[in-house]
């Protein structure tokens, strides 16, 4: 990473290569009640660009490709159902950043996650107007297995809590798409949910909902 030529129209670049095996993270970091990580991730990311030229959106001066990918990856703590993604990638370029999972499993839960993330630039500016959207696709979405996983613990907190200050985030917005064929949630069983709605930092505007609840 590497910020120049002051802090009038400072210009920022960085290079992101290389990969990581799971496996041999859990080796070097041992973590507490961890009993499965494995998978690898790899990254080839550059980024080269001024302050003016984000601001003014002007793309083709400014130096941001690569992808990033992860590759059976397999997350399982005590106590908890285990969380599997066969692949998921991402791709970047001035304009968007563009993310697909395939074969995405929390437990019993399989779902996919596709979208993109338009002027990601803009989280460099003063005003950071991002949009983007998102699919959630889901066979089966089964709140019941993690409902019960949490642990009460006692924490004391001295002065406080550090929240961070999102105001510059008020005009960004994200549109999401739903289709879920069964939701199991307590004792009830939704089926065929399907919606959209706009995702605000302080509003969610509901386009469309439709579902069947205990039909």
């Amino acid at each position: 990473f590497k910020r120049t030529d002051g802090l009038t129209n400072a210009r920022v670049s960085s290079n992101l290569k290389g990969g990581i095996s799971l496996q041999n993270w859990k080796k070097a970091i041992p973590l507490p009640d961890l009993e499965q990580l494995q998978g690898k991730i790899e990254a080839d990311l550059k980024f080269d660009a001024r302050q003016s030229d984000i601001e003014k959106e002007n793309y083709a001066a400014i130096g941001f490709s690569g992808n990033a990918s992860a590759t059976d990856i397999r997350y399982k703590v005590k106590n908890s159902p285990d969380i599997r993604v066969k692949f998921a990638s991402m791709s970047a370029s001035p304009q968007k950043i563009g993310l697909t999972t395939r074969d995405l499993r929390l437990g019993k839960s399989d779902m996919s996650i596709n979208g993109e993330l338009l002027h990601p630039m803009a989280y460099f500016s003063e005003n950071k107007n991002i949009t983007g959207k998102v699919k959630i696709q889901a066979g089966l979405l089964d709140l019941n297995e993690w409902s019960g996983n949490q642990v009460e613990t006692k924490t004391t907190v001295a002065g406080p809590a550090f929240l961070p200050d999102l105001s510059a985030y008020n005009y960004s917005n994200i549109d999401a798409e739903v289709d879920i064929a069964q939701i199991n949630f307590g004792n009830h069983t939704i089926k065929e949910m399907r919606g959209m709605a706009s995702l605000g930092l302080e509003n969610i505007d509901v386009k469309s909902l439709a579902m069947d609840v205990d039909g």
